[in-house]
This record gives structure tokens, C-alpha cells and sequence, in this order.
């Protein structure tokens, strides 16, 4: 079993995220070296997420189906572009490496969209890195993707160029793992919802028991008022006159007010 909590600075989250993505977490469960392929789970604040999976491994007899047993491998890298890591490479990423060094080859840059795959020793660059390119250059980086992707939205083309250098890994691995994952989630329950916490019961009966209110002699009208202007903060009248109930609200609040000013 794994149990964990997520925490999240959620200033930065919401300046970053709030127009485009839940408010939450997307956890991927894959094997090392490899990059998630589905939508992940949702993990979202305030909520208990039960997750099971199981691991399923096929292993295919390469006589009675073309499989292969050989794994390629390329290296991406991080967020950074600052150091990378291996990743094993299959016929659906290896058409996301095909797209990424046709951009890469033509604009001599990386574009924003894509993986950033090592593709030579030089130092990795943004295609729109306004601290690296002026207006000018940031405009040419645009019209060279813009052109690579006419290029390649023709079909036939696009499917040509995969066949021929994605054919390594077109077939499937002999031995592969694959896991089911199925999830579920509940509210998370504040401590006083489902049982009734004795302490919190215990405080809060003592504090109403020592509730006073406080209690005043019956006066007339004109005494009231001397002794609101006497003995009354301003934060205690703005709390007795937030009842609108008489005539004599009115006067008090007036005649304070001038006593204020």
C-alpha cells in the first residue's frame, strides 16, 4: 500500500494553472525509462484517493507472432533543458520524435509544443525564448514552424516519412507489461462530520456557559443617549445600531456622529 499526501504552493498554482487545468494533481503510474501515454488520474484537494491496479505481462512467442526482443532508446530532456534522462521508445513516441526533429532540423530550435528530444550536442533552445531571439528572430521561428507543420499536415507524406523511420519499433516487444488502474475518491471528512469530537464539545459548552450579556437599567430616551456618548466605543454602537428598529436608532446614530465629529 502507498499512502501520501500532495502539497502544493497554491498561489503559484492558481497564477499558472487556474485558466487552463483542474484544480489538482495528475498522478501517472508507468515504468521507469518510459514516458505515461494515458490521461493519468485526478487528484484533487479535499479528497481520499483509493487506487488500485494490477500489472498485467504478455509475453508472445516470436515464432507464432513478429514481435521483437531488441529495445531502443532515446534521451529528453527535462523541463530545464538542463539535463536528460533515457527513454524507451515505441512506435506511437517514436512519431512524436519524428515531428519534434523535423522542427528541430529545419527552425534550429525547439519548439514549444513538442518533447525536447537530444538530437546533437548543442545547447537546447526554445523556439520562442524572448531571451535568447529579438522580435525579429522570434518572428522567423514562427513562420519556420508554421511551415514545417503545413508541410507535414499532407498525410501521405507525414505516414511515408513514419514508416520509413519508425520501422525499428513498429512491432510490438515480445515480453511488455501493461496495468489497469481503476480509481475512486470521497470527500474528505472534516473530524466533527461523522464523529463528535469531545473536546471541541467540551470548549465549546464552556465558552457559551460563560457568555454575560450585558445588562442595563431602564432609561429614558435622553439618558440612553448621554450614556451611549459617555460609555460606548465606536465599534460597540456600530454593533448595537446594525438593527434598524426605531425611530431612536436614527437620533442615536445622529447624535453619536456628531459627538464623533
Amino acid at each position: 500500500a502507498l499512502f501520501f499526501f500532495l502539497l502544493n504552493d497554491f498561489d503559484s498554482y492558481m497564477h499558472f494553472n487556474s485558466a487552463y487545468f483542474h484544480q489538482g494533481t495528475r498522478l501517472y503510474l508507468h515504468d521507469p525509462d518510459t514516458l505515461p501515454t494515458d490521461d493519468g488520474i485526478l487528484i484533487v484537494p479535499g479528497h481520499s484517493q483509493r487506487i488500485n491496479f494490477k500489472a498485467v505481462v504478455t509475453h508472445l512467442l516470436k515464432q507464432k507472432r513478429n514481435c521483437r526482443e531488441q529495445e531502443f532508446y532515446e534521451y529528453m530532456y527535462d523541463t530545464s533543458l538542463q539535463e536528460t534522462r533515457r527513454i524507451k521508445l515505441d512506435y506511437s513516441l517514436c512519431k512524436v520524435l519524428v515531428s519534434a526533429r523535423k522542427y528541430h532540423s529545419r527552425c534550429r530550435c525547439y519548439t514549444p509544443f513538442l518533447p525536447a528530444f537530444k538530437f546533437d550536442d548543442s545547447k537546447p533552445q526554445l523556439c520562442f525564448n524572448m531571451s535568447v531571439f529579438n522580435s525579429s528572430q522570434l518572428i522567423q521561428n514562427a513562420l519556420c514552424l508554421a511551415e514545417v507543420h503545413k508541410e507535414y499536415s499532407n498525410e501521405e507524406l507525414f505516414k511515408a516519412t513514419i514508416d520509413r523511420e519508425c520501422a525499428h519499433v513498429k512491432e510490438v516487444l515480445c515480453v511488455r507489461t501493461e496495468y489497469n488502474i481503476e480509481s475512486s475518491d470521497y470527500m474528505w471528512p472534516e473530524l466533527w462530520s461523522e464523529k463528535m469530537n469531545s473536546a471541541r464539545k467540551q470548549l465549546m459548552q464552556t465558552v457559551a456557559t460563560n457568555i454575560v450579556s450585558r445588562k442595563y437599567p431602564d432609561w429614558t430616551f435622553d439618558e440612553l443617549l448621554e450614556f451611549v456618548q459617555n460609555n460606548m466605543s465606536i465599534k460597540e454602537l456600530s454593533q448595537l445600531l446594525r438593527t434598524d428598529c426605531s425611530d431612536a436608532h436614527i437620533k442615536a446614530r445622529s447624535v453619536y456622529s456628531d459627538k464623533v465629529s
